[in-house]
């Protein structure tokens, strides 16, 4: 035995010297690996000659996790004669892992692929929902149904900020990180969560600091965050024995940067498993429940949003996560959240203005023209993009309002069939509904082209149409469409 293999095992020179027969050495191993019997077992047969040859793989538990690869073999004499055994021990870890991250990335990609495919099918029913409860919140604020009304537009901008976020997760996009009230945030969450934790008898308990100062951090991530975390708990409480309770706290540092603390009082996290809670697809739930996902997601949003997360955890005593922020402004105290933005208009000199709207889902499409319509703006909305094409070009818009994926006649050979064939000048504002490829992306750029992702709320989607309505020729950047006439052969040459 070299001493690499005593390292391989933390065995002193000490213990070696004690091992003065196999069946001692053995002993003297077997603790230091996943299953002693078995590897016990297994040595005992090749020493005696049952396994002319081995190779198996050995995973050692301390004084470090490693895999080991073992190759055992009989030592014969000239005559044949069976006179020894020669083992040899090869640490394989970094080979493992290596294959370990490229089995997660492929992984990572099919993911990517399917979150891709079903995104732009997800999203086009959340922004109806979600459109329409905020339209009905507006006109309904005396109806005895209001209330009913607002859970639904909670509830829909819940899903639409996990939409938006699984999309994140496939890509990185950079967070929109401005000061937000970190109590008003939880509470928005907690009144979400309240009811579904209370029928599974979990307190959930805040303990806010009374002031706070903002802090810098995308709130659509910050929801999910704070989601995930609690999802993340209640699944621990419930694993281990009915009720239970959750606490969120608040707090300032002395430091200066703000503390969340997420904390349960679950069974804790066993300490073969804390270095690896934050890994994609780790996860100690049965099969069919949950994905591994959720803590890797948050590990990811914390650090987007300029953050840092811990956890601590005692078997038997819970896990606490604790998550802290950059402040940004004034002390701001504890205010009931507002789920029911006012709707802008346009401005007088806009109102009237006519937009086309080209969405081949109707529901969406309907939903546009109908916020169109509650800005003050004339929409046309037509399902079918050739027949949209036509319109541009045989009436003037101050807008065009195009969906990024369209069967026949996508959002970019829309635009540059217009661009080719068109007779006037235009603004464009695409929609999309899933995450933008590579190809999308370096077209939106390269034109400079405004988009707005689905699922939106009302006031986005009249601060994006402001926004591009409201440029001045000296200060926009968008191109102007001037063709040299329409052609029917331009329309065919584009589907």
């Amino acid at each position: 035995m070299n001493q690499r293999f005593s390292q391989f095992f933390g065995l002193t020179a000490e213990e070696l010297q004690q091992a003065s027969s196999l069946r001692a050495l053995i002993a003297a191993i077997a603790p230091h690996v996943s299953d002693p019997a078995q590897f016990a077992k297994r040595w005992q047969e090749a020493a005696g000659g049952v396994e002319p040859s081995l190779l198996q793989e050995v995973q050692v538990l301390h004084p470090a996790p490693r895999l080991l690869e073992r190759l055992s073999r009989s030592v014969l004499d000239d005559a044949g004669l069976r006179i020894g055994r020669i083992e040899i021990y090869r640490d394989v870890t970094p080979h493992q892992l290596l294959q370990s991250k490229v089995h997660q990335s492929e992984r990572l990609a099919v993911l990517g692929q399917r979150v891709s495919g079903i995104a732009h099918e997800l999203s086009n029913p959340l922004t109806t929902i979600l459109g329409y409860a905020q339209r009905l919140l507006r006109d309904t604020a005396d109806s005895p149904h209001h209330q009913d009304i607002q859970r639904i537009f909670s509830e829909a901008d819940r899903a639409s900020a996990m939409l938006r976020q699984l999309l994140g997760s496939t890509r990185e996009s950079p967070s929109q990180r401005r000061p937000i009230e970190l109590n008003s945030a939880i509470l928005r969450a907690a009144d979400l969560q309240r009811f579904q934790l209370a029928s599974e008898k979990i307190h959930l308990e805040l303990e806010l600091s009374p002031s706070l100062p903002s802090v810098l951090c995308d709130e659509r991530q910050f929801q999910q965050i704070l989601n995930n975390l609690i999802s993340n708990a209640r699944h621990a409480l419930l694993s281990d024995k009915p009720g239970g309770v959750i606490f969120l706290r608040t707090r300032l540092a002395d430091s200066g940067r703000v503390l969340l603390e997420v904390a349960d009082s679950g069974p804790g996290i066993p300490e073969a498993h804390r270095h690896r809670i934050f890994e994609p697809f780790f996860t100690t739930k049965p099969s069919g429940v949950g994905t591994g996902l959720g803590l890797s997601i948050v590990m990811g949003l914390v650090r987007q949003n300029g953050g840092n997360i811990k956890v601590l955890s005692s078997a038997g005593q819970g896990a606490t996560f604790i998550l802290d922020f950059a402040a940004a402004g004034a002390i701001a105290s504890v205010r009931a959240p507002d789920l029911s933005p006012a709707i802008v208009t346009a401005p007088s000199s806009m109102a009237g203005r006519r937009v086309l709207v080209v969405e081949d889902e109707p529901t969406v499409g309907q939903l546009i023209a109908d916020m169109l319509s509650d800005l003050g703006y004339s929409p046309d909305f037509l399902q079918n993009a050739r027949r949209g094409l036509a319109a541009a070009l045989s009436r003037d818009y101050s807008l065009i309002i195009c969906d990024m994926k369209m069967p026949g006649l996508d959002g970019q050979h829309f635009y540059r069939a217009l661009l080719e064939a068109g007779g006037q000048t235009v603004k464009f504002l695409f929609v999309t509904g899933d995450v933008l490829g590579i190809a999308t992306q370096e077209f939106l750029r390269q034109h400079r082209l405004p988009h707005i992702a689905k699922p939106f709320r009302l006031e986005e989607f009249a601060e994006k149409i402001a926004l591009v309505l409201g440029r001045t020729a000296a200060h926009s950047q968008s191109p102007t469409l001037v063709g040299t006439g329409f052609s029917p052969t331009n329309l065919r040459r584009h589907g």
